[in-house]
């Protein structure tokens, strides 16, 4: 089913084209079009952030062209600079990436809104990528950028951001409804500007599920996100979420969603039939 709806070309709303809509639609259809993710290894190993240098540059010089960054990632100025090394056209990349949590200030959880520290932020960000836009900007998750101890003073704290993120109990505390409700408004209002101003082409969301989305279309806003990246592999494929967001016009884009694969192929061996089907499904697609 989730095949079967990445494989609908329909339109989607918002300010995603019909260019960008094939090239994020068309990840699965040509040896240039599958997304590498670049976030750093986790495990402590020293070279971890030199790594993602190497691998992203053998990505693009092997054809790849579709890059998934974050704020958040230690990795940024790794992959600009395999960006700029690798000798490949702006022109000829498809960039996605994503401000840390919904993004209404510098990154304090109980700052004051502000535009200008948004932007700042956004142009921090594209600098050490080494490019001048984003293809595609979303806000990484439905919550703050740090937790309520952390007070900024002033820049963003990727260093605060990561805090949260490695507490799963921590990000669960920050991450309240009433956080959401409370401040998703301006910041996708923020967002909006800095697609205006040219720092971005196009305009979503990351790991937002049916209550954020239904959430921010009651808001009264007529513009829907462009995209929204959850977490989607064969174990979790999210039918009714990416039903949704078809049925709105929002791009599903998964992430992870190759990460666990081998995991499949160990269960084949124990009697599940997972690999058996998805060797079927790209015998039919021919992938």
């Amino acid at each position: 089913q989730f095949m079967e709806a990445v494989e609908k070309k329909s339109e989607p709303a918002g300010s995603l084209g019909p260019s960008d809509a094939s090239a994020l639609l068309g990840m699965c259809e040509a040896p240039g079009g599958i997304g590498f993710g670049s976030m750093e290894y986790l495990d402590g190993r020293p070279d971890a952030v030199q790594s993602i240098y190497d691998a992203t540059l053998a990505y693009l010089k092997t054809g790849g062209r579709c890059l998934d960054c974050a704020e958040v990632y230690e990795s940024t100025m790794q992959v600009g600079r395999a960006i700029a090394d690798s000798g490949v056209p702006r022109s000829d990349l498809f960039i996605t990436t994503k401000l840390a949590g919904l993004p209404t200030n510098c990154g304090d959880f109980h700052g004051p809104e502000n535009y200008k520290a948004v932007r700042e932020r956004a142009i921090n960000h594209l600098k050490d990528l080494g490019i001048s836009h984003a293809d595609l900007l979303l806000m990484h998750w439905p919550g703050p950028p740090a937790n309520q101890e952390t007070h900024q003073t002033e820049g963003f704290s990727r260093a605060h951001a990561n805090t949260l993120l490695s507490n799963q109990d921590e990000l669960a505390r920050a991450c309240t409804w009433e956080y959401f409700d409370r401040n998703v408004d301006s910041a996708w209002g923020f967002m909006k500007k800095i697609r205006d101003e040219g720092l971005c082409k196009s305009i979503g969301v990351s790991n937002f599920y049916a209550q954020h989305l239904d959430r921010l279309a009651k808001s009264g806003e007529e513009e829907q996100p462009a995209a929204d990246e959850v977490f989607i592999d064969c174990a979790h494929p999210e039918f009714e979420l990416v039903h949704l967001m078809r049925e709105r016009g929002i791009v599903p884009i998964a992430y992870r969603a190759l990460t666990f694969l081998p995991v499949v192929g160990m269960a084949a061996s124990m009697g599940d039939q997972t690999q058996e089907k998805l060797t079927a499904l790209q015998a039919k697609l021919g992938a």
